[in-house]
């Protein structure tokens, strides 16, 4: 079956069809880093659920790698990171990625300076969904569905 603009396919579990819709459009590309695989499994859920393509790593050395290998829309570098390996980071992303940053930063943290967009991370999943459209360049059309 064909709509106007998405494509639809079937997936068969127990018997039942199951149709499963996806845009002609690339999902955009996620790389979030966090030093807690709860965390990170969190966000990466949440994320997935919105429709973002999510890459996820733990800790410096594997996120480093990822940012000298691939292309990111956006690097969320999560508050569990040690302030060094954040600033590490955010100068790796800058000098071979060169994609937008969103820091997530705990209660009271001032942040990471030289990110573009920070957002606390005690703020729930709507706030994390829209920041990172926000972060994007998203428009907001689903104001109110997030």
């Amino acid at each position: 079956m064909q709509a106007a603009g998405c494509y639809y396919s079937v997936n068969t579990f127990k018997d039942q069809q199951i149709p499963i819709s996806t845009t002609m459009a690339k999902a955009p590309s996620i790389l979030s880093i966090s030093y807690d695989a709860s965390l990170l499994q969190t966000r990466d859920w949440i994320l997935e659920t919105a429709g973002f393509q999510v890459t996820s790593v733990l800790g410096f050395t594997d996120a480093s790698q990822h940012c000298l290998r691939d292309t990111f829309d956006l690097v969320i570098i999560g508050h569990t990171l040690p302030h060094p390996d954040r600033k590490a980071l955010l100068e790796l992303v800058r000098t071979h990625n060169h994609s937008r940053v969103l820091a997530l930063c705990g209660s009271g943290d001032p942040g990471l300076s030289g990110a573009e967009y920070t957002l606390e991370s005690s703020e729930g999943p709507k706030a994390l969904i829209a920041g990172v459209k926000k972060a994007l360049g998203l428009a907001d059309s689903d104001k109110g569905r997030t």
